[in-house]
Order: C-alpha cells, then structure tokens, then sequence
C-alpha cells in the first residue's frame, strides 16, 4: 500500500502519471477519491493528395455573395 502526502498547494504526486494526463475525479463519499484515466480522442487521418484532388474537385469553392454585395460591405460610403 502507497500513502502520499499534499503539499501546501493541495497537490498529491503520484508515481505512475506522466505529465499532461488528464483524469476524471469523482467522490463516491467523503473519505475516498477515484480518478478515471481519460484517453485523448485519436487524430483524424491525413487526406491524401488524390482525397485532397477529388475533393476540390466535387465540392469546388463558391462564393455565399456576389462581387457587388462584397463590394458594398467593404467600401466606405
């Protein structure tokens, strides 16, 4: 069995957690803590250049307004 101490920040070191780990703390009652391990989402996958050719090519770009609508908005009157 492991008893740790806190510092005078209320902060309590334990051994097995590195830095930038994120847990889940629930108090079931008054003298007990359980912390949970949060694992991160993992990262979305790259597109490839042809995912990334097809893409522009199916959906290309366009514009929600008309050159005149833009016009009126940014010049001064």
């Amino acid at each position: 069995m492991i008893t740790v101490t806190s510092d005078d920040k209320q902060r309590v070191r334990l051994r097995d957690i590195r830095p930038q780990e994120v847990f889940h703390v629930t108090r079931p009652d008054a003298d007990h803590w359980l912390l949970a391990r949060l694992h991160p989402p993992s990262p979305p996958k790259q597109m490839t250049r042809a995912a990334v050719k097809r893409a522009t090519r199916e959906h290309p770009l366009q514009m929600k307004m008309s050159w005149e609508e833009l016009r009126a908005m940014t010049r001064e009157p």
